[in-house]
């Protein structure tokens, strides 16, 4: 009875607890455009250039690349960014504002080799559960997966000359370009009736025919190779 007692006694003197405080609807919309905003944010900051280049440690060693290629999922992409940049930047190819695109590019040469291992290893159908019971094949989704990546891959691959007829036609698009072009030479009209004058004038070859001529020896030392 004692014990009884002491407790109705003790539920009598508790402080009774502040009831929650009911948030508003404007309080909440509140709430959620800045979680919104903030998720935009970091997702800016993945876009912009990581600070000193390579896994942003102020060593640089690949270029400027995209904040999100540090990120541990993306270190394929950023592979054959250290591949891809160079080269590029080397051809006069790559200018800054192509740097985005180009890291999209990366991304989608991991993606693809990333599905390609996953169908060398499960195989293009995987066991899963029947509608009807019991287990059945169903493709692989890495399939799908990799016939995707392969379009926006070649795709993109193009855009940046990539391929040994992409080049040609790159140089193509390029040789009314009023400044410098690719491989670092002025692409200018051939004039007509050039090569067909007489005297050593009309053998003279102009930057265009230097560069077409650079071009196609270097489409042919990679179909050599």
């Amino acid at each position: 009875m004692d014990v009884c007692i002491a407790d109705a006694i003790n539920t009598m003197t508790e402080t009774p607890k502040p009831k929650r405080k009911r948030r508003t609807k404007a309080e909440i919309d509140a709430d959620r455009e800045a979680a919104l905003h903030a998720e935009a944010n970091r997702v800016a900051a993945l876009v912009v250039e990581a600070p000193g280049g390579a896994g942003g440690d102020g060593t640089g060693g690949d270029g400027a690349h995209p904040a999100f290629l540090d990120d541990p999922k993306m270190a394929a992409a950023l592979e054959v960014w250290r591949r891809f940049e160079p080269e590029l930047v080397a051809r006069r190819v790559l200018e800054d504002v192509d740097r985005l695109m180009l890291a999209t590019l990366c991304y989608w040469v991991s993606e693809f080799a990333a599905a390609t291992d996953d169908i060398a290893r499960n195989g293009y159908a995987i066991m899963g559960k029947a509608t009807s019971g019991g287990a059945r094949p169903w493709k692989n989704p890495s399939v799908d997966r990799r016939d995707t990546a392969f379009k926006a891959m070649t795709d993109l691959a193009a855009k940046f000359g990539l391929t040994p007829m992409d080049r040609i036609h790159l140089f193509k698009a390029m040789t009314d370009y009023p400044g410098e072009g690719a491989w670092g030479l002025v692409p200018t009209p051939v004039p007509p009736g050039a090569g067909k004058g007489d005297g050593d004038a009309g053998d003279e070859e102009t930057p265009q025919q230097d560069w077409v001529g650079k071009i196609l020896a270097e489409t042919n030392t990679t179909v050599a190779n």
